[in-house]
C-alpha cells in the first residue's frame, strides 16, 4: 500500500469526516471578508497603535502585493520575513498568499549561521526585516547579523544565495545601506501604488500551491479548528505566540479571515503585563498560548487581583 502523504501530488491528506474540505486560497478568505464584513475590526496591534478593519487590511495587502509583483516576484518564488510580531508581518503573509509567493518564516533571534542557512536552504529571493533604529533591536542586532551573513565566505557544498531584495519593515533607511549588489528599500516604497493587481495573476494561484514553508493545509486547518471550538459568536483572540511558528501563523493569522475573528497582538515579544492589559482592554474571548504562558498569565492575574470576564 502506498503512503498517501508521500505519493499524492497535493498539499493535503484527508481522512473520514462529515466536514468537507474547502477548496479556497488564503487570498480568497481575505477578499471575501472585505466584501461581507468589511467594517468589522480584523487586526489590532496594541504596541504599534494600529487597528484595521477587514476592508482596510485588504487594501493594504493589495498595495503590498502589487509592490511585490512590480519588484519582479512571481508565483512560486520565496519571500522571507525575519521579524517579531507586527502589523507588517501579517500584511506580508497575506500579500504573498494573493500572488502565490511562498512565505518563509525566519526566527527573529537567528544569528548569522542560522540566517545564512535559512536564506540558502529556503532559496529566499527577498526578505523583510527591521531597519536601523527599530524597536525590535531589543531582540536582535539585525543589521550586524545581516552584514555578517552577507559577507560570509560561501561553503563549497552549500546552496547558492539568490537573495536580491532586502526590505525594511520599520526603523530608518539610508541610501548608504545599499551595498554589495543587493537592492535595499523601505516597505513604504512597495505600498506607494493603487493596489490594482491584474486579476489573471491572482487567478493563476491554486489552493494546492505551497503557501508557507511549514507544509500544512493552512486554510482548512483554520476553518476546521474554528468549527471544532465553536467559533460562531464574535471572537477576539489575543496572539502572544511568535508569528514565525505555525501555531500563530496558521491558527492565529489565517483564522482571522477564515472564521473570521478579531486578532490582537500586545507587543513585539512576550510581556505578561502587556498581554493581560490587552486582554482586558479588548475583552479577549480567546488566547492561543503554550502551557507555560498559561501559568505565567494566571499567576500575574492572581497576584494583581485582576479578572478576565470575557475570556472563555
Amino acid at each position: 500500500m502506498q503512503n498517501a502523504y508521500v505519493s499524492l501530488p497535493y498539499s493535503h491528506a484527508y481522512g473520514r469526516s462529515d466536514k468537507e474540505l474547502q477548496y479556497l486560497r488564503i487570498g480568497d478568505l481575505l477578499t471575501n471578508k472585505a466584501q461581507t464584513v468589511g467594517n468589522n475590526t480584523a487586526f489590532v496591534s496594541e504596541y504599534e497603535n494600529i487597528s484595521k478593519t477587514f476592508s482596510q487590511f485588504n487594501e493594504d495587502v493589495n498595495k503590498l502585493a502589487k509592490g511585490l509583483h512590480d519588484l519582479g516576484l512571481r508565483r512560486g518564488d520565496v519571500v522571507g520575513v525575519w521579524s517579531c510580531n507586527s502589523y507588517s508581518w501579517i500584511q506580508v503573509q497575506y500579500a504573498c498568499a494573493k500572488l502565490g509567493i511562498v512565505l518563509c518564516t525566519v526566527n527573529p533571534v537567528y544569528q548569522s549561521p542560522e540566517l545564512n542557512y535559512a536564506l540558502r536552504k529556503g532559496q529566499i529571493k527577498a526578505i523583510f526585516m527591521p531597519g536601523n533604529g527599530s524597536k525590535q533591536e531589543v531582540v536582535n542586532k539585525y543589521q550586524n547579523v545581516l552584514k555578517q551573513t552577507l559577507s560570509a565566505k560561501e561553503e563549497k557544498e552549500s546552496d547558492p544565495l539568490i537573495l536580491k531584495d532586502i526590505i525594511f519593515m520599520d526603523g530608518n533607511y539610508s541610501s548608504e545601506d545599499a551595498k554589495g549588489g543587493f537592492n535595499y528599500m523601505p516597505i513604504t516604497n512597495l505600498v506607494a501604488n493603487n493596489g490594482n493587481v491584474d486579476q489573471s495573476i491572482v487567478d493563476d494561484v491554486s489552493p494546492d500551491d505551497p503557501a508557507i514553508i511549514m507544509f500544512t493545509s493552512v486554510v482548512n486547518n483554520a476553518l476546521l479548528t474554528g468549527t471544532q471550538f465553536g467559533f460562531d459568536d464574535p471572537i477576539t483572540m489575543l496572539i502572544p505566540l511568535p508569528f514565525f511558528h505555525s501555531f500563530a501563523a496558521v491558527l492565529g493569522n489565517i483564522s482571522m479571515t477564515a472564521v473570521p475573528i478579531k486578532s490582537v497582538i500586545a507587543n513585539l515579544k512576550y510581556d505578561v503585563k502587556l498581554i493581560v492589559e490587552s486582554m482586558i482592554k479588548h475583552s479577549a474571548t480567546h488566547i492561543i498560548v503554550t502551557p507555560t504562558m498559561v501559568i505565567d498569565i494566571l499567576n500575574f492575574v492572581e497576584k494583581n487581583s485582576l479578572k478576565l470576564p470575557a475570556l472563555r
